[in-house]
């Protein structure tokens, strides 16, 4: 509300409820292009009597189909035939997608994933699909980018092979934009820079991320925190100095300092970094915590409260952790996906480390389900009677036996092995991870060797058009970017460059910084069936050093994976 009036809004209000006739000042619409929303504008200016603002500015999230517009060019006290007009201007801003930080988007189409399931007719398109090519085109436009757009190989059951077929359906509809583009677009590159890609990748491509547990702080949350985050809202209580329970609510998104500091570091390097703001902060403020007096100084007030968040969260994570024996499930699941133990040996004794999770009281029974996709996913000829014996044992109910375990083949994780998504940061020649952080996600691997222009992998991904023999993505980046210090590896500081989710952000946080050019091109990835917060985590890690941004059907985290794969 504060960003608004500060810009001269006198007050935001719902189109659907009624509202107090404003008729000296102008209106902005900003709606959705639906009948029922278009009918409600058109309503405002039915009759001179009806007429509630001075001049009228419409603004649409997307592409307003023709009797909509229709409906509105018949409205003739708002598009007047002679004299002066009342709309201003009329829109379409493709903004069809959400954006939760920086260099992130999402359609909220977790349904997505029932695509996998059946085959899918390319000349008779199911809804849905349609839907997620409009709401990715929308992505390109809001971007300003034309990109070049390339697809994951089909590594599924199902005969469709549906990130072509998702890849043709964005193509066809940046083609309808561009008859008709918005201002604009596509925005102007370098002379000689390199397209921007959008690479259209299949969940089958790695199904295994979606499931391992990820000790991140962020993942971490989002995975064992579900019940208190919402979105970007995390609720939690406190005692105060009175021994009285405090419900409270914050928000973790990258206005937040400390969150954008630590949300990507290994959990318990994070609890450290929190514990010592605030030991450094009671240093620093010794005398108003002893009076309690903090109330007299907002500032202080609101940087306490921050450090409260973040000191319950940590701890809270840390926990559940204990509570759910993640020490030793996350140490079986990292030798499962990383195909290695922490010693490095490739014996890796999964029988009965499995049989000793089991026998644990304190797993739950989505983490072992979990477990057991990818103990069926990881083991190469596994016998049915060894997995029979295993599900057995962890008395998994028949319904979801039936609804996730027997489906697997449709995302690619029945009996087939990931050699490449099972490489480990050792094998890659790169620092010694930790040990509970052995595994790296796949998309990793992908963004490497796109930048690379490594034919003998991303020869696999075919281009909807052909990109010409001048292409290589990693030759030249197409723009200049002001990096933003504060961004943090897992185990190093990194510069983030800003993004959507630096709107907003206090001005004292967005100092002008000198540009600086990231290698190659900037790279737009989509994960059908959804993107995981470890991929968000690889890709933090690489924006260092290349422009990238990604995105899915829908953000998933590992439980909410394990039920949509119900939809199958």
């Amino acid at each position: 509300m504060a960003d608004l009036t500060e810009r001269n809004v006198l007050l935001p209000e719902n189109l659907e409820m009624q509202r107090k006739p404003f008729p000296s000042y102008d209106v902005v619409y900003f709606l959705t292009p639906t009948e029922t929303s278009v009918s409600n504008l058109v309503r405002d200016w039915a009759t001179p009597a009806d007429i509630k603002y001075n001049d009228a500015y419409v603004f649409f999230t997307t592409a307003v189909a023709p009797e909509l517009m229709g409906m509105i060019g018949a409205c003739t006290n708002l598009v007047q035939p002679a004299g002066p007009q009342r709309l201003k201007c009329l829109v379409e801003l493709h903004l069809e997608f959400l954006v939760p930080e920086s260099k992130v988007f999402h359609l909220a189409l977790p349904e997505a994933l029932r695509l996998y399931s059946n085959p899918v007719d390319p000349q008779r398109p199911p809804p849905i699909l349609v839907e997620l090519a409009r709401r990715l085109a929308s992505v390109c436009v809001t971007l300003g980018d034309w990109p070049l757009i390339r697809y994951s190989p089909n590594l599924g059951q199902n005969p469709t092979h549906m990130a072509r077929v998702l890849a043709e359906m964005t193509q066809y509809e940046l083609d309808m934009i561009m008859r008709r583009p918005p201002p604009d677009y596509p925005r102007a590159q370098r002379e000689g820079a390199q397209p921007t890609t959008l690479l259209i990748l299949d969940r089958s491509v790695d199904p295994i991320t979606p499931l391992v547990h990820d000790f991140a702080s962020k993942p971490m949350a989002y995975d064992l925190l579900g019940d208190q985050i919402n979105g970007n809202v995390f609720k939690y209580s406190y005692e105060n100095k009175n021994r009285q329970k405090v419900e409270s609510t914050a928000i973790l998104d990258d206005t937040d300092a400390l969150w954008r500091e630590y949300s990507y570091t290994f959990f318990a390097h994070a609890m450290e970094l929190v514990s010592k703001r605030q030991s450094d902060f009671a240093a620093a403020h010794p005398d108003g915590l002893k009076a309690g007096n903090l109330a007299e100084n907002p500032l202080l007030t609101q940087q306490y409260a921050q450090l409260r968040t973040h000191v319950t969260l940590t701890n809270m994570l840390l926990e559940a952790a204990k509570e759910k024996n993640l020490l030793k499930v996350g140490n079986c699941e990292q030798d499962m996906a990383s195909g290695t133990t922490a010693e490095g040996s490739t014996t890796l004794n999964l029988n009965n480390k499995m049989k000793e999770i089991i026998a644990d009281s304190k797993s739950s029974q989505m983490d072992l389900q979990r477990l057991i996709l990818l103990y069926l996913m990881t083991k190469k000829d596994m016998k049915e009677a060894d997995k029979r014996d295993i599900i057995a044992r962890a008395r998994i109910p028949a319904d979801v036996e039936q609804c996730v375990f027997n489906k697997l083949r449709f995302i690619g994780g029945s009996g087939r092995h990931f050699p490449l998504a099972r490489t480990s940061m050792r094998a890659r020649g790169v620092e010694e991870p930790l040990v509970l952080m052995r595994y790296v996600p796949y998309l990793k691997h992908i963004i490497e060797k796109h930048f690379e222009n490594d034919r003998s992998v991303m020869g696999d991904y075919p281009f909807v058009r052909d990109p010409g023999p001048g292409y290589n993505p990693g030759a030249g980046a197409n723009r200049l970017v002001a990096p933003i210090p504060g961004a943090t590896s897992l185990r190093s500081d990194a510069t983030r460059e800003p993004g959507w989710g630096d709107r907003g952000r206090p001005a004292s946080s967005m100092q002008p910084q000198p540009p600086a050019q990231r290698g190659g091109a900037r790279l737009v990835v989509f994960v059908l069936g959804g993107v995981a917060y470890s991929e968000l985590r690889v890709v933090h890690e690489l924006s260092s050093s290349y422009d990238i941004i990604v995105g899915g059907s829908s953000l998933v985290t590992p439980n909410n994976f394990v039920e949509l794969m119900r939809l199958l």
